[in-house]
């Protein structure tokens, strides 16, 4: 029940901060967007000679798009991820996020974000060429971003990973329609392809529209988490202040 819970708050609050921030999250979408569509659609015009591709034609594109997109994602991520974490601290404190101070934010903190971002991407991205180790690398290094913008942590993946544990199988479930959205984008941008740039582009937008989304929820769950660990050691001492207390007392 406390994970349903859960998974239901952070959904309702990166909606809200999606729709709230549109703007802002379209731009930074766009970026990544932008650049996969235009490498992507010169990728099929030296591939593929007709359309639609075979299944063998497809594997020929699949490849060098995989790569393409993992080389944005490594040097564009830690820009989005930077500008989703701070629309998602300033919504949790009740304060606006405009573009100027979002990008602003973004870029003084690519260079913390760049490295912790790029670990965290290719364990994930290598695991999930046999699925399972990158779920589970998924949801460890799920407030890695968070973590790397907010903090003067070293080493931001060890941080995350002590920060997700008792919080993973809601991690898993808030990141459940982005891994069910990947399992079919590949289709949808190739029927976009036949299209042009623009459809290519428009469905990419979405895709990274989600990940904007998701790194909202995942900087929901973080600022829940550390706020809660802040509280245990009043609690502890509030306690001990009790028992002294009652000891004096009696």
């Amino acid at each position: 029940m406390a994970t349903n819970l859960r998974v239901t708050s952070t959904y309702i609050e990166a909606t809200k901060g999606l729709f709230s921030n549109l703007p802002i999250a379209l731009f930074f979408a766009s970026i990544p967007a932008l650049c996969a569509a235009i490498v992507d659609m010169q990728i099929v015009s030296d591939q593929l000679q007709h359309w639609p591709p075979s299944q063998e034609d497809a594997l020929k594109v699949f490849i060098p798009w995989a790569i393409a997109a993992l080389l944005i994602e490594i040097l564009v991520g830690p820009l989005t991820a930077a500008a989703a974490v701070f629309v998602g601290k300033n919504q949790a404190n009740g304060q606006k996020s405009s573009l100027y101070k979002t990008l602003n934010f973004a870029l003084n903190r690519y260079k913390r974000v760049f490295f912790p971002h790029l670990g965290a991407t290719l364990s994930i991205q290598l695991g999930m060429v046999v699925l399972i180790p990158g779920i589970l690398f998924m949801t460890m290094y799920a407030f890695v971003d968070p973590v790397a913008c907010l903090e003067d942590e070293k080493w931001a993946m060890g941080r995350s990973g002590r920060l997700t544990r008792g919080r993973r199988k809601t991690i898993l479930w808030v990141a459940l329609p982005l891994i069910l959205f990947s399992q079919v984008a590949f289709f949808i941008d190739l029927a976009a392809v036949e299209k042009g740039t623009a459809a290519l582009f428009f469905a990419y937008l979405i895709s990274y529209g989600l990940q904007f989304w998701l790194t909202l929820g995942f900087t929901s769950m973080y600022l829940k988490r550390i706020a809660g660990r802040k509280k245990q050691p009043a609690t502890q001492a509030e306690k001990t202040q009790s028992e002294d207390t009652s000891a004096s007392e009696g």
